[in-house]
């Protein structure tokens, strides 16, 4: 066997200019090889291995499965796998440069026509604003001025001044009393904070807002906590070497296809569960609504296919 083993790779000095498909069937033909076993052996579909000696690559998922594919074959059959690869020369890297990963941001254009159309509504926009804003903030003020009746607190003064009867005049009518001092006196020794009292209306509609800020301030509190709780079902892929890459939603469409590069990384959100087909999979990690998923059950002969809920 080591014999059979050591004529292909000798000969693969002579076959550069072959095409890698027809250097691969010649070493299987020489081992005395069918397809059926060589199938076996790599664990491929006789299809896959008739499209890979054919050179019919494009019924394959990619370029970078297609390489993946003839490196392995080459070396199943005793070939030196950069000479295989050099032979593919550019037809399987010419693909490589899909359209799906510039379209995978969902870039669109937008004509000016649109963005003409798009004023009159971003000044109707406002208008509305303006309005809601000015009626929010008038109504405040409304809002604000039944509270006033509220300070009518000086009836603690009032039983704190115990037998005078002249207490109660200066609740009602305060700028009249003003010039009587005694009344004044009697009425501020009970408590420092019932002072402000005969300035009405004044005080009184200050104290109202003051009290309010905290509630604001609870009321803002919940739309923060929804907002940290907020989940995504999105895919996030992490590349440490250069991998083919294949997403589909629910529904067959397919979400991205495309090749990452060794250190970048990929993030794709469509709607469940999604059908994946990652090539060298060792070298990527997936991570589905922010935990890791374990490829190595899924991945045969480098390449993970599994359905993520």
């Amino acid at each position: 066997m080591s014999s059979m083993q050591s004529e292909p790779v000798a000969a693969t000095e002579g076959l550069s200019a072959i095409a890698p498909g027809m250097m691969l069937r010649r070493a299987r033909e020489a081992r005395g090889e069918s397809l059926g076993e060589v199938a076996q052996a790599l664990k491929l579909s006789l299809r896959q291995l008739d499209a890979l000696e054919s050179g019919h690559h494009e019924t394959l998922p990619g370029p970078a499965f297609v390489r993946g594919f003839l490196r392995n074959y080459a070396r199943h059959v005793g070939l030196d796998p950069a000479v295989v690869l050099a032979g593919l020369g550019g037809a399987g890297t010419a693909a490589v440069d899909l359209t799906p990963l510039s379209n995978a941001d969902g870039d669109m254009p937008v004509g000016r026509g649109v963005r003409f159309n798009l004023v009159p509504a971003a000044v109707v926009a406002g208008l509305l604003l303006v309005l809601m804003f000015a009626g929010s903030y008038f109504g405040w003020f409304e809002t604000s001025a039944p509270p006033e009746p509220v300070a009518v607190e000086p009836f603690p003064p009032a039983e704190g001044a115990g037998n005078s009867d002249g207490a109660m005049p200066p609740v009602g009518i305060a700028d009249p009393d003003a010039p009587v001092p005694p009344a004044m006196n009697e009425a501020a020794q009970p408590g420092s904070a019932t002072a402000p009292v005969p300035q009405s209306s004044g005080l009184s509609s200050q104290a109202v807002p003051a009290a309010a800020p905290p509630v604001a301030v609870e009321a803002a509190s919940p739309p923060a906590a929804g907002s940290a709780a907020l989940a995504t079902n999105g895919l996030r892929f992490t590349f440490t070497v250069e991998s083919w890459v294949e997403v589909k939603d629910g529904s067959g469409a397919i979400l991205f296809a495309g090749l990452g590069t060794p250190g970048s990384t990929r993030t794709v959100q469509g709607k469940p569960p999604y059908a994946l087909v990652v090539g060298n999979a060792s070298g990527v990690r997936l991570d589905y609504q922010g935990k890791p998923i374990d490829l190595v059950p899924h991945t045969k002969v480098s390449v993970a296919r599994l359905t993520v809920q």
